[in-house]
């Protein structure tokens, strides 16, 4: 298939091209096992941030995250 763009075009023709190779190439993909597709999260790197922003809050910090969600969660 050979799709020619040309600058002419309205914004919205070109979105809706952009839609349409989407779907075909969503149509043409092969299925692959979940065993076999990479990781979208790093978790070691992830959980290492998350620690290192725990360890970094201080208790007045932590109090007020704990208020916000609490007075959020009623």
């Amino acid at each position: 298939m050979e799709y020619h763009l040309e600058c002419t075009c309205p914004v919205t023709h070109l979105l809706s091209l952009d839609r349409h190779l989407t779907r075909l190439s969503e149509q043409q993909a092969e299925p692959l096992p979940i065993s076999k597709q990479p990781s979208l999260v790093k978790f070691e790197k992830e959980g290492a941030k998350v620690i290192e922003y725990l360890a970094t809050l201080t208790p007045s910090d932590t109090l007020e995250q704990y208020a916000s969600t609490v007075i959020h969660a009623r």
